[in-house]
């Protein structure tokens, strides 16, 4: 903190005329004696905190500061905040622009509704090496988008929240980009199941947000799906039948929220067992429809999990992961890779949590917070958590 203090100290001292600071109570600032002694490493460090307005106000101060505030590192996410005004943008990239800085951006982040085609253009003419970008209620047309992939050619990753697009949108993105991975849209509108499916024909596309969909158009998308291995389906609106028809299609899956699903029963959890076998990380959180059955199915049965969210669920407890051979014989379950578990707001009780980080030896994280049921204060859970 007192680093920091120094360096508003100078900027105070920089902005305020000589009579001003001669009657200011803040000490002199040496800025040649201060720095001296401490590396551009750690200044670095430092800077990579501040806003790229503030950097580039510190780098007024003086020659280092100057230098500092020009290193690329510094420069590889630029974000135009919501504060900002409309003046405040274009002065803030004309200086970033005509400095060479953009062209170190890799990551853009836009949250500000004043961004238009033109201010975009000129953002993304000046970019070249951008590989990610997010929009945060911005309404992109496709003049914008045609910009995009006239000036980023190397855009792998693309996320939208709220805002608008349309289905030719998301066609230009498809087409345009060699290296597209990644596409996550969130309560964007004016988009349907045909703009989705132009995205999905890209081969090399692994990862998508399917929040809030309902069934029917899952089915749509299930057959473009075949080389997904992440999904979120948080919110989704999809019945038991349904999801099984969809996991034929995607069965490369080994990350998957379904968080938030209402419909959703046991079936769907005996469908994920079945049809995924390579499934690392499941969210089923919240999900009311769900029974103490169905947990211990997949406590029992899905032997690669690594992850597991059962948190907001009333129906964990008792816990069971014993198996039993046709002839009665009790065996050891085959999961042994589970390492990150989490429990909070379930009625777990003190029983089953000695029996889940007994049986699942590999567990590093167990996630307890306001489980009424447990008894926070007996030595052996305790012992046990510890």
């Amino acid at each position: 903190m007192g680093f920091i203090n120094t360096i508003i100290s100078a900027l105070h001292h920089r902005k305020h005329n000589t009579s001003k600071v001669r009657e200011s109570s803040l000490p002199p600032c040496d800025l040649d004696c201060i720095f001296d002694n401490i590396s551009q490493e750690l200044i670095l460090f430092i800077f990579s905190f501040l806003t790229h307005q503030d950097i580039c106000s510190l780098a007024r101060v003086s020659t280092g500061f100057l230098q500092i505030a020009y290193d690329r590192t510094l420069w590889k996410t630029f974000t135009v905040g919501t504060h900002m005004k409309r003046k405040s943008i274009k002065k803030t990239v004309n200086t970033m622009a005509a400095s060479g800085r953009l062209n170190y951006v890799q990551r853009l982040s836009l949250r500000n509704k004043h961004i238009n085609d033109e201010t975009m253009e000129y953002i993304l003419r000046c970019a070249p090496n951008l590989k990610d970008i997010r929009l945060y209620n911005v309404e992109v047309t496709e003049k914008a988008t045609q910009s995009l992939v006239n000036h980023c050619p190397r855009l792998e990753i693309v996320h939208m929240h709220g805002g608008k697009a349309t289905d030719k949108c998301l066609e230009l993105l498809s087409k345009g980009f060699k290296n597209l991975r990644h596409i996550d849209l969130q309560q964007v509108e004016n988009v349907t199941t045909r703009g989705l499916i132009h995205i999905l024909a890209r081969r090399n596309l692994s990862c998508m947000n399917f929040r809030e969909m309902h069934g029917s158009e899952l089915l749509a998308l299930g057959p473009h799906c075949s080389n997904f291995v992440t999904m979120d389906l948080s919110y989704s609106h999809i019945q038991d039948h349904e999801f099984k028809q969809f996991l034929q299609y995607c069965q490369k899956l080994k990350n998957i929220s379904l968080a938030n699903c209402k419909t959703i029963t046991d079936k769907t959890l005996e469908h994920l067992v079945e049809f995924l076998p390579n499934m690392s990380e499941l969210n089923i959180s919240n999900c009311p429809n769900l029974t103490n059955y169905g947990i211990n199915l997949l406590l029992r049965r899905a032997s690669n999990l690594v992850s597991l969210n059962l948190g907001h669920l009333s129906c964990v407890h008792p816990i069971n992961v014993t198996r039993f051979t046709r002839a009665g014989y009790e065996y050891k379950t085959s999961n042994t890779k589970l390492q990150i578990l989490d429990l909070s707001f379930t009625d777990v009780k003190d029983d089953d949590v000695i029996t889940l980080t007994g049986h699942f030896d590999k567990l590093k994280k167990v996630s307890l917070r306001d489980c009424m049921d447990l008894k926070f204060l007996s030595p052996k859970v305790i012992e046990v958590i510890a």
